[in-house]
């Protein structure tokens, strides 16, 4: 059994027991979640020696009940004042781009137990508010059905092998086979990071783009040190490559550009080298340049890359193909 695996189903059974008040037998729960009585009663102690106050009552016979104690649901250390409850009601735009996780049931669940709380005119009244933070993504995605996402999570926290169909930037659609590992969300977007048995490579697929996903009945194993974060601790955007060293980029950059970068960190390993007021040099270490690239284009003739010497090459082929294509288009 996957570690993933067992940390979801403990987690259903903390939400099962958050729902159940009164208790719930061990035969009912074992109903719900679909597993063995026995596997639960070890869940069950686990969450125990965790420290959650999980107690069990016997009743009906001497049947057991378990429940989570009133005082961690209604834990004196945990009272909301009604300006901290409207402020995460109104924080909701910020947790849109997790849709679809269970992240965002347990959001929604929240949200519905605020408006329960509070009286529909207080809602309206402060909704106002909400007017004057707008959370801008930087760009629109097209939605990914439910049952995607779903079948995602589930090969994820079972360790189960996926077949999925997806379209290719050329629009043809491509079918591999995925030991997935996990979920990414970047600029909006979900994508899914794991091993392809058809490329032998670790690979991301952007769920927007996957047109069927299918479990299979076969189990894969997840390396032990394998990272999300390391994965992609040196890409400057969902692109990573770990097969080469990551490689110092330096760049020279004037007017707003600097400015720019001066006020927002881009990468983590962003660090500004030399700055006298109206220009600025600085680098990154990278595992891969192409989003890079895409990037310093970005700022036309305010950037340019000084070292290495191969990456200034490649933008400058870049600018030369862009440069062909507005005096093709000037002729025609």
């Amino acid at each position: 059994m996957s570690r993933g695996e067992q940390l979801s189903r403990q987690w259903q059974v903390l939400r099962v027991l958050e729902n159940h008040r009164y208790g719930i037998s061990i035969d009912e729960l074992a109903e719900k979640l679909e597993c063995s009585r026995r596997t639960l009663e070890r869940d069950l102690k686990a969450l125990q020696d965790m420290g959650f106050p999980i107690q069990s009552e016997a009743k009906e016979f001497g049947k057991k009940y378990w429940t989570l104690t009133k005082q961690f649901i209604e834990s004196d250390n945990l009272i909301l004042t009604p300006t901290e409850i409207i402020s995460l009601y109104l924080a909701n735009q910020f947790i849109n781009p997790l849709a679809g996780t269970y992240l965002d049931d347990g959001w929604k669940q929240f949200l519905g137990k605020i408006q329960s709380l509070l009286p529909p005119t207080v809602l309206r009244y402060f909704s106002e508010l909400d007017e004057t933070l707008y959370v801008k993504p930087l760009q629109e995605s097209a939605p990914v059905p439910s049952e995607y996402l779903e079948k995602v999570r589930k090969a994820i926290n079972e360790s189960v092998i996926l077949k999925i169909e997806h379209k290719k930037p050329d629009n043809q659609t491509s079918s591999v086979t995925l030991h997935p590992y996990g979920l990414i969300v970047y600029e909006n977007s979900f994508y899914v990071m794991g091993y392809c048995e058809e490329r032998d490579d670790i690979r991301t697929f952007k769920l927007q783009r996957i047109t069927k996903v299918s479990l299979t009945r076969k189990k894969y194993e997840k390396p032990k040190d394998f990272s999300l974060e390391k994965c992609f601790k040196g890409s400057f955007g969902i692109i990573e490559n770990m097969e080469i060293a990551p490689k110092t980029i330096r760049c020279e950059m004037t007017d707003w550009a600097a400015r720019m970068v001066r006020e927002q960190k881009w990468h983590r390993t962003q660090v500004i080298e030399k700055d006298d007021g109206d220009t600025i040099v600085v680098s990154f270490l990278l595992d891969s340049s192409v989003e890079f690239k895409r990037w310093i284009l970005g700022f036309g003739p305010l950037a340019r890359i000084i070292e290495p010497k191969e990456v200034q090459q490649e933008v400058v082929q870049s600018l030369a193909k862009m440069l062909k294509n507005y005096k093709q288009a000037r002729n025609d």
